[in-house]
């Protein structure tokens, strides 16, 4: 008996191409699940907030891919697991990643290389990223459609290990090799991310203060009503952190 053929999946057409999705061979992608990632990106507009954030010192008359693209190439590369752009020059002809930047599978125009997007992650500057987090804010902020009543500020540092020689890693005793230690804040209740810092070590107390005081103004200016509770481990009751906390009856 032949086989059974499942009916290939319509996209969103590419210029005046019709695209759809099937699996009787050809130029093949291991990434499908890329075709998972534009939809909600382009309606949260959550790439398009980060990149606005992000200076491009680059002479704009001499530029092929604007940080916008260059941003959404460096996510794709991580959701395919490809951390460090190492496989950018490959991924660049991908089909699926080109499908993503609406460009044709197999006549389109290739996506940057590996040296334009570590040029693109090198220039990030500190307050840039910070200015990231806050986006990452906003994004928390705007996924709820009412003020919660109670909100658990989940406060951690994580270790991210290197893979190699990336800069500006550091060695950390307590964790045993070099890595990086961002500094990530959830909500405990619902377990959605609010925020996270990247940097090289441990946030010190005055640190860690100086986020949860930038963070408890934006909260209490968007929902004013909301107890907030702060949860962290042992390292985050400093001396900074303590004394602040208890003068705030509004952060237990």
């Amino acid at each position: 008996m032949p086989a059974e053929r499942s009916t290939p999946l319509q996209l969103a057409p590419v210029g005046d191409k019709a695209v759809f999705l099937d699996f009787d061979g050809g130029r093949l992608s291991s990434d499908a699940g890329l075709v998972l990632l534009k939809d909600p990106d382009e309606h949260l507009g959550f790439t398009r907030a980060l990149a606005t954030v992000l200076s491009d010192p680059r002479d704009a008359r001499r530029v092929n891919f604007p940080r916008h693209d260059l941003l959404k190439q460096r996510v794709w590369h991580m959701a395919a697991g490809d951390e460090d752009a190492h496989d950018a020059n490959t991924l660049r002809h991908d089909p699926l990643f080109k499908l993503r930047r609406d460009r044709l599978p197999e006549t389109g125009a290739p996506l940057a290389s590996q040296p334009t997007i570590s040029r693109f992650a090198n220039r990030v500057a500190r307050t840039e990223l910070s200015r990231m987090a806050l986006v990452l804010v906003e994004q928390c902020i705007a996924s709820s459609r009412r003020a919660p009543k109670v909100m658990v500020l989940d406060v951690d540092d994580t270790e991210d290990p290197v893979h190699g020689n990336q800069e500006p890693s550091r060695y950390d005793g307590y964790d045993g090799g070099y890595c990086f230690v961002p500094l990530p804040l959830y909500e405990g209740l619902s377990g959605r991310l609010i925020t996270s810092i990247l940097k090289a070590k441990r946030f010190t107390g005055s640190q860690r203060l100086a986020v949860l005081k930038r963070l408890g103004k934006r909260l209490r200016h968007a929902w004013p009503n909301t107890l907030r509770i702060f949860r962290g481990d042992s390292h985050c009751a400093s001396p900074e952190v303590m004394p602040w906390i208890e003068e705030h009856p509004a952060l237990s």
